[in-house]
């Protein structure tokens, strides 16, 4: 029996989207592309929150707007760390993750990928097997 490596499996899968909601017409999209999208929608969402832009809690609309702030910022993260495991697969599907970003580099997943181990380590909610990881991923992603 062939061992099939769940990352294998994942980047070579495609996803079902609805073109209208209620509509029974239906197209596909590949994993890979779907992933740098959602990473791309959410890019710099960890910029603009560490901006140290003071608001007061009282603002609700300030409230609403730092929740939908942190919710890009969680979801740019783990699209970035999906797509750095993803990328560690092999070069073909480095390559095919490449292709989706800016100048078909990596390197735009790194500072995202650090501030996620900055973060948890300050939480101290990361294992030192996950940190090793994690870290061995985003040096692999700033090579060209």
């Amino acid at each position: 029996m062939v061992k099939v490596d769940c990352r294998s499996r994942l980047a070579a899968t495609s996803v079902p989207l609805s073109i209208l909601e209620g509509s029974e017409d239906e197209s596909r999209k590949d994993v890979i592309p779907l992933l740098c999208s959602i990473f791309l929608a959410n890019q710099g969402a960890g910029d603009a929150a560490g901006e140290g832009n003071v608001v007061s809690w009282n603002d609700e609309a300030a409230v609403l707007q730092g929740e939908k702030e942190a919710e890009k910022m969680i979801v740019e993260a783990y699209s970035a760390l999906v797509l750095a495991f993803l990328s560690t697969e092999s070069k073909s599907i480095r390559d095919s993750i490449a292709d989706c970003l800016p100048n078909r580099s990596l390197a735009i997943l790194v500072p995202v990928l650090e501030r996620f181990v900055a973060f948890h380590l300050t939480l101290n909610m990361i294992s030192p097997e996950t940190h090793k990881a994690v870290t061995e991923v985003i040096k692999s992603c700033r090579v060209q």
